[in-house]
């Protein structure tokens, strides 16, 4: 009995490894989420304490600092690849996302910002179509009318408490987070990029 004691043991940590590789996804995706649910209100406290373009500059410069420290950290050339790739997606994923994102939580409740924001893949899915020549089947259009009507019932833009160009703001923060991922996508396709230095490099 006792020599089978430790396959026993083997058997049950192998279990219960298997078992928590399994909910580790679902576990780490349910914590982005709530990170970036929760980014939003924070990013309405601080906005309290400093004007929207400073706002922006103090965000970016901690990521900048962040991401080139940990490429020094680990080796790795600093200078950016691709540079004009680089300058486009910086542009549209960090500069305009940012700064529409910004506006729309000065002007309007952090709650509705962050769920129009998130018509982030709406738009990937047409941006996917025109600029990476991507099909679009008829299940992919239902399933947008579907979400999009979803989005409409939440969102009652009916209801336009805290007027319409906060609203505004907040979709296209979602337009241009959305025009980022499919540029970044779009230069991986041109060659390979390192994970670190292209996105410190767009900063």
């Amino acid at each position: 009995m006792s020599t089978l004691n430790p396959a026993r043991r083997l058997a049950a940590n192998l279990s219960a490894s298997l078992t928590a590789s399994r909910w580790l996804p679902y576990a780490l995706f349910a914590g982005l989420v709530t990170m970036w649910a929760y980014n939003y209100v924070v990013m309405k406290v601080t906005l309290q304490a400093a004007t929207p373009i400073t706002h922006l500059i103090i965000r970016t410069a901690i990521g900048s600092v962040t991401l080139f420290g940990v490429l020094l950290a680990r080796g790795h050339g600093i200078r950016p690849q691709r540079l004009r790739d680089a300058c486009q997606v910086g542009l549209s994923s960090n500069f305009l996302y940012g700064l529409a994102v910004t506006l729309a939580l000065v002007a309007g409740a952090a709650g509705r910002t962050s769920v129009l924001v998130f018509t982030m893949p709406f738009w990937v899915a047409l941006l996917s179509r025109w600029l990476l020549a991507e099909p679009f089947s008829r299940n992919a259009r239902r399933a947008m009318a579907a979400g999009f009507a979803g989005l409409m019932l939440i969102v009652a833009p009916w209801q336009l408490h805290g007027g319409v160009l906060p609203m505004l703001c907040a979709v296209l923060a979602g337009l241009f987070w959305a025009l980022g991922s499919v540029l970044s996508k779009r230069a991986t396709q041109r060659g390979q990029l390192d994970s670190l230095n292209f996105p410190a490099g767009r900063r």
